[in-house]
């Protein structure tokens, strides 16, 4: 039972880990007070998008531009707004298949941090969610909350009737209306983005569709406090405590649960940056072995994915708690994801296509899972897959190889790369997969870049309990026949029903598509000018900064002549919708017109 279980890992004090101690000390949260959305919140989301925009089209200009600094800004800016906004960066970085690696990496560190709110409305929020006075249920409760996010904090309480010490997961005041007023808003930015036919492949409103599903399941905690029970006893299983919760006292804006005694896996690395010998000092008090940590964490994301059907869908360091002997708790399982069993099946004959060296086969059942294939040349594409698959498999198996080469994520990246350049609609089942993927390579990379991807997952499908593996292995021997025919008749209809694209261009499209070429790059560097011109006449330090006031660029955007707000704000729109009516037209263009090949007889 999970509580049986939670007994045996919080009160054995040879699992409790000693405190680590922090050289920096400990900062109290900032407190500010919760109201309604100001219509004015508008205007600092545009100001701050102005800043980062003009900013980003500097270093564009002026040969500057990096994936990592441009990925870092915008994280910036995303967490300095909070709520939907962060829920735009975690989209953001799923798409693998759009951006580089380092860009999709640097977002998956965005941090989800805010100022905490006053008690008295944490003991409102609480009263009118469970219907009862905080000191009927609590004999102790903490003003002071122990971590704050856009959407929630955790204040430290004890029960009255059990005497147990339990976190308290408390929703922010008027959280959905600000959710609701940031949604609208980011919808109207992806119908016009949609309208104009700016990147239609990347599907802007399914985009904000998916965000809107990911924030309706956040802001109902029943649904956090489901998936914590469900995962209890699987994850018990492997060593992993997920604390009980306690149901009576839970509802859509409150969950209580167990409070665990750990050290994140966040802290730990941050004492390891800024003093080494320290946390050394600290893992060997508490017999902490980063090898077994590491493995614990992939075996574990394994057998959520493939046995259990329902993982934990942000295992960043932050929610990760180091106990002793190298026993781990995880927390927070406000994301969690499943598949259809039908979709799950297929995915376990990719993977294991892949173990068996098998890549060919592999790519067909990567196409599978694809969806909807868009015309292409299904022989080309096939080929690049598997070779990708291909050379992951190769990196994996270098000893000297580095640690972002062999990650499971490096083989999703680069398929999501190949996907991108034939215009694969997203798949966002295989997109939320690898970002539970991703989420934990970052944190083993981070704790222990040393793992061997490869023995790790051998030693995976060794350590199966052997009812878990005889039932795996009864169920594959009874299916295969079936699932590598099944495969091998969808890649035929593939082959017979994928349209071969082939190029075909005349020397007057080309001169139509250069012209509108060069008219979009040139009204793009006026309105960087413009942009940079309006920021310096609003806040002259931030040019002044970036630009230093001897340089010629500066002189010439101080020059500008002065206008008013209201002009600029017409002047920057017209620009700026001109420049994307011309980039629309400049992709049509420069995209080759399909022709069909003639049918053979």
């Amino acid at each position: 039972m999970a509580g049986a279980a939670w007994e045996c890992v919080v009160q054995d004090p040879d699992l409790i880990p000693t405190p680590l101690p922090r050289r920096n000390g400990w900062r109290p949260l900032e407190v500010r007070r919760i109201d309604r959305p100001s219509p004015l919140r508008l205007l600092a989301v545009l100001v701050g998008l102005s800043r980062m925009m003009a900013r980003l089209a500097w270093m564009r200009l002026a040969g500057r531009w990096d994936s990592r600094t441009a990925a870092r800004l915008l994280r910036g800016f995303l967490e300095s707004m909070g709520g939907a906004w962060i829920k735009v960066g975690q989209i953001l970085a799923m798409r693998n298949d759009v951006w580089s690696a380092a860009f999709c990496n640097e977002l998956s560190l965005l941090q989800d941090r805010a100022c905490a709110f006053p008690a008295d409305q944490a003991r409102r929020v609480i009263e009118a969610s469970i219907g009862r006075r905080v000191g009927d249920v609590f004999s102790h409760f903490e003003d002071v909350p122990i971590a704050a996010a856009s959407l929630c904090q955790v204040h430290r309480a004890q029960l009255r009737r059990r005497r147990a010490w339990v976190a308290v997961k408390v929703q922010r005041p008027h959280a959905s209306a600000f959710l609701a007023y940031d949604v609208r808003w980011i919808g109207v930015g992806a119908a016009l983005l949609d309208g104009l036919g700016l990147a239609a492949h990347l599907q802007w409103r399914e985009m904000v569709r998916q965000m809107r599903a990911i924030i309706e399941e956040e802001l109902d905690y029943r649904i956090e406090a489901a998936s914590m029970q469900r995962l209890q006893g699987t994850l018990g299983e492997q060593g992993i405590y997920v604390p009980d919760v306690h149901e009576e006292y839970c509802s859509r804006q409150v969950v209580v649960m167990e409070f665990v005694e750990g050290v994140a896996l966040s802290e730990l690395l941050r004492v390891r940056g800024s003093d080494p010998a320290l946390a050394e000092r600290w893992m060997f008090e508490n017999n902490i072995r980063r090898s077994k940590v590491a493995k614990t964490m992939m075996h574990s994301l394994f057998h959520q994915i493939f046995i259990d059907n329902l993982w934990h869908g942000d295992l960043h360091p932050g929610n990760i708690l180091l106990l002793k002997n190298s026993r781990l708790a995880f927390i927070d399982f406000g994301m969690a994801g499943s598949l259809d069993v039908e979709y799950l099946n297929n995915y376990k004959m990719y993977i294991g296509a892949i173990n068996s060296d098998k890549f060919m086969l592999a790519a067909d059942l990567m196409l599978m899972l694809s969806g909807v294939l868009p015309p292409l040349n299904v022989h080309e594409v096939r080929q690049k897959i598997a070779d990708a698959l291909q050379r992951w498999k190769w990196r994996a198996r270098m000893k000297n190889g580095t640690f972002s080469e062999k990650s499971l994520s490096s083989s999703t990246f680069e398929i999501g790369q190949i996907t991108m350049a034939y215009r694969f609609a997203p798949n966002w089942t295989l997109l939320k997969l690898g970002r539970a993927y991703n989420a934990v390579d970052l944190a083993i990379g981070a704790f222990y870049p040393e793992i061997d991807y490869t023995a790790a997952i051998a030693e995976f499908h060794r350590a199966q309990a052997p009812r878990r593996m005889s039932q795996v292995v009864a169920d594959g021997q009874k299916s295969m026949a079936e699932s590598m025919t099944m495969a091998s008749m969808h890649t035929r209809r593939f082959r017979e029903n994928t349209l071969m694209v082939q190029p075909a261009q005349s020397p007057g499209g080309d001169l139509l598509a250069f012209t509108a070429r060069t008219m979009r790059n040139l009204l793009a560097a006026g309105f960087a000018y413009l942009a940079a011109a309006c920021l310096f006449q609003a806040d002259p330090a931030l040019i002044e900064d970036a630009l230093g006031t001897g340089s010629g660029w500066y002189r010439l955007i101080a020059g500008f002549p002065r206008l008013d707000g209201d002009v600029w704000l017409v002047f920057l729109t017209v620009l700026g919708l001109t420049t994307l009516r011309f980039h629309t037209l400049a992709r049509r263009l420069g995209r080759a017109p399909l022709r069909l090949p003639m049918p053979e007889r």
